[in-house]
């Protein structure tokens, strides 16, 4: 849970940080801020309002420290922040100019830190300010306070970072909406935006026939993306979809052996759909087999490694290794070989290799193999199963899972080729009769379906945000994914189970 929102989020005493009063001729404005002064103090600091020109807009940042007291990490947060301006009432409302924050790399290297604001004409902090300040748009952990001291000499000089707000001028994101439609609702809500774009159908030789290993497209959420020869992926964000995990697994598992995939993280993909509460970005890796549900290691033969730097099985978490982000290359061990009797499970980040993370008795497995698996939220990825070129060579007797002959491999369950081979089961029912029951009963003894379950209360599961179970945005925002989900399942060769009251 994080701390300090308060501070973050209120109309708190802030103090100045000296800057210019106009936006550079590139459209910028740099402020220097004291990251030891944050950390020590715990305030939120406010930059001195900028104007993107004598009569524009009236801008402004502001700084503070937010802890994720779940992983005991300390974030850098940035706000953004529209102010009053003597020349609001000649302006166009609202604000719709892209916009760049960067922490800077100080030794011109590029490297910068950047997060980007997308525009929503149904956020109220594009509008044009009604009191003091409109609501700023918040990015709680815009980078970890760590990554900025572990590179004392990139991002930090004297305790100093100096962090860059851009504006593009160059690019309007979208024409105004009328205010208020950005006024009378300020929930998430289902928009236009995701009723104009085309759904495509599947054809009937939707499921690339192989004998590689590649991404299931069969076995993975509706809300996956499989691309680049099945060997990339990311999840949908559009219209709250952002709130969601997904999962998917491997065409190919195997049971024997010392094998191997990796997996680089390879971009964030940001939305200001985020609710209040939830963490933005997730990603587990790992193995499991393949009866087990797409959520990776909230079941007992399922085991994932978590970017926070945690290992889960069982929806049970130790801590282990450590936090990999952006850029990393985490390789996944399975050793059916070395101890008799058991499967020793590992992980490597980059060149940095883990001690042993699970030894599972191998007659828990009844020879059912693993499957290479992601679990993802708002990462965008691509995993080598052995197709491509390496850059952090394997340990000594581990073979990438391609790397070995197809009749060594099991194959996962097979989708229908046509719509007429699928199944729609729709329950109906009094509520607390037993539908529910039924359905998990249904989906564990036909586990070859592999019926995606169509219901709110499984969303807010797959949303995965703590103490927030009954809260209207959260009901608002399962409902309107169900509804998107409808879309996508329309056009898609699956087995469902419809539970909706």
């Amino acid at each position: 849970m994080l701390v300090n929102m308060d501070k973050l989020l209120g109309n708190m005493k802030s103090k100045p940080i000296a800057g210019p009063k106009l936006l550079s001729l590139d459209n910028t404005h740099t402020c220097k801020v004291n990251l030891d002064s944050l950390i020590i103090d715990g305030q939120t600091v406010q930059s001195e309002p900028v104007h993107t020109s004598q009569s524009g807009y009236n801008l402004a940042l502001s700084f503070g420290i937010c802890v994720d007291e779940q992983n005991e990490k300390s974030y850098l947060s940035i706000s953004f922040i529209i102010l009053p301006g003597e020349f609001d009432a000649i302006l166009p409302w609202p604000f719709r100019f892209p916009i760049t924050i960067s922490i800077l790399d100080l030794k011109g290297s590029k490297k910068n830190i950047s997060h980007s604001i997308p525009w929503d004409s149904r956020k109220v902090i594009f509008n044009r300010p009604a009191s003091n300040a409109n609501v700023s748009f918040q990015i709680t952990q815009f980078c970890l306070v760590d990554i900025l001291r572990a590179n004392t000499n990139t991002y930090v000089q004297d305790g100093f970072i100096f962090v860059q707000l851009h504006i593009n001028f160059m690019e309007s994101c979208a024409q105004p909406t009328p205010n208020k439609e950005c006024i009378d609702d300020q929930r998430p809500s289902f928009d236009n935006k995701y009723e104009k774009k085309k759904l495509n159908y599947e054809a009937d030789d939707w499921h690339p026939l192989r004998n590689d290993v590649i991404l299931d497209v069969y076995n993975c959420d509706l809300t996956m993306i499989v691309k680049h020869g099945c060997l990339r992926g990311e999840p949908m964000i559009e219209n709250g979809l952002c709130s969601l995990w997904s999962g998917i697994r491997a065409t190919y598992g195997i049971n024997h052996g010392r094998v191997a995939f990796q997996i680089k993280i390879l971009r964030y993909l940001h939305s200001s759909d985020l609710l209040y509460n939830e963490i933005p970005f997730g990603i587990r890796v790992g193995w499991s087999t393949n009866e087990s549900k797409l959520s990776l290691g909230d079941e007992l033969l399922s085991f994932g490694y978590e970017g926070t730097g945690k290992i889960w099985t069982g929806n049970q978490f130790e801590w282990y290794g450590e936090q990999y982000t952006v850029g990393d290359i985490i390789t996944c061990y399975a050793d059916f070989e070395s101890e008799r009797g058991n499967v020793l499970l590992s992980f490597a980040k980059n060149d940095l290799n883990f001690e042993l993370a699970y030894r599972i008795n191998s007659e828990d497995f009844h020879s059912r193999p693993l499957f290479p698996h992601i679990f993802i939220k708002n990462i965008s990825y691509q995993v080598n199963f052995g197709q491509l070129n390496t850059k952090y060579s394997l340990r000594p007797g581990f073979c990438f899972i391609n790397d070995y002959e197809e009749d060594d491999r099991i194959r996962g369950t097979l989708g229908p080729s046509s719509k007429e081979e699928c199944e729609v089961i729709m329950m109906v029912g009094l509520p607390g009769a037993g539908k529910s029951f039924w359905v998990e009963r249904h989906c564990a003894i036909n586990t070859d379906k592999k019926y995606i379950l169509l219901s709110t209360n499984n969303i807010i599961q797959q949303m995965k945000i703590d103490n927030c179970d009954g809260s209207h945005e959260m009901i608002d925002r399962a409902i309107q994914c169900l509804r998107i989900m409808f879309d996508i399942a329309a056009c898609r060769k699956r087995n469902f189970i419809i539970d909706q009251v």
